[in-house]
C-alpha cells in the first residue's frame, strides 16, 4: 500500500512518472490522479487512504473518521457478543426439552453444544471495550501508518498494561482491528490502481 500512498502524496506536483510493473502509464497528472480517486467508493478504505497521503487534510475529517473506526470495533464486539448469547439459548433450549420430555441428551449433541458455548466465550471481547476503546484505536492505527515493527511490549506500555496482560485481553482486539483497516485500505487502493489503468477493480 505505500505505493499508492506516495502516489497520492504526490498528487499536487504537475506531472509525475511512475511504472506499475506492468509497462506501467506513461505520465500521470494530478488531474489523473484526482480523477481516479472519485472511482474509489466512499467509506473507511478511502479515508485510510486519503489519511495516508494527507494526514493534515484527512485530519480536517478525523472526527468522522474516528466514528467510523469506533462504530466498526463496537459493531464487530456486539457481533461478538450475540453469537456468545446464541450459543447459550441454544444449549439452554436443548437441555430444557429433554428435560421436559423426559429424554436423556446423548452425550455427542450435549458435546457439541457446550463446545460451541466454549468457542463463542472464546472469541468474545473484553466486556467494558469503551473504557479502552481509544487506546484500542490509536495502537492499531500507529501500527497501519506509524514505524513499522512495533512489539507487543511496546503497546501495552501504550497502553499501561504488563505484556502478558495485553497478550490475553487486548492482542486479539487490536490486531482483528489493524487488520480489518489494513484490508479496507488494500481494497481502495485496488480501485485507485484500476481506475487509473481503465481497469475493473473486481
Amino acid at each position: 500500500m505505500a505505493d499508492v500512498r506516495e502516489l497520492l502524496a504526490r498528487l499536487y506536483p504537475q506531472s509525475i512518472k511512475i511504472n506499475s510493473g506492468r509497462g506501467g502509464i506513461p505520465e500521470l497528472t494530478n488531474q489523473d490522479i484526482a480523477a481516479a480517486l472519485a472511482f474509489v467508493p466512499a467509506g473507511l478504505g478511502r479515508d485510510l487512504l486519503e489519511y495516508g497521503a494527507w494526514p493534515d487534510g484527512a485530519a480536517l475529517r478525523a472526527s468522522k473518521i474516528s466514528a467510523t473506526i469506533h462504530r466498526l470495533v463496537m459493531d464487530e464486539w456486539s457481533a461478538r457478543e450475540q453469537a456468545y448469547i446464541e450459543a447459550k439459548v441454544e444449549r439452554g433450549l436443548v437441555v430444557s426439552l429433554s428435560r421436559y420430555h423426559r429424554a436423556a441428551l446423548d452425550f455427542k449433541t450435549r458435546s457439541s453444544l457446550d463446545a460451541a458455548v466454549d468457542e463463542a466465550r472464546a472469541h468474545r471481547w473484553p466486556e467494558k471495550l469503551e473504557d479502552r476503546l481509544e487506546d484500542v484505536v490509536r495502537i492499531a492505527v500507529l501500527d497501519l501508518f506509524g514505524a513499522e515493527g512495533t512489539s507487543n511490549r511496546d503497546r501495552a506500555k501504550a497502553m499501561g498494561l504488563s505484556e502478558s496482560g495485553y497478550r490475553e485481553v487486548w492482542a486479539g482486539v487490536v490486531t482483528w482491528l489493524y487488520c480489518a483497516m489494513r484490508d479496507a485500505e488494500a481494497e481502495a487502493g485496488r480501485h485507485l490502481w484500476a481506475a487509473l489503468q481503465g481497469e475493473d477493480a473486481a
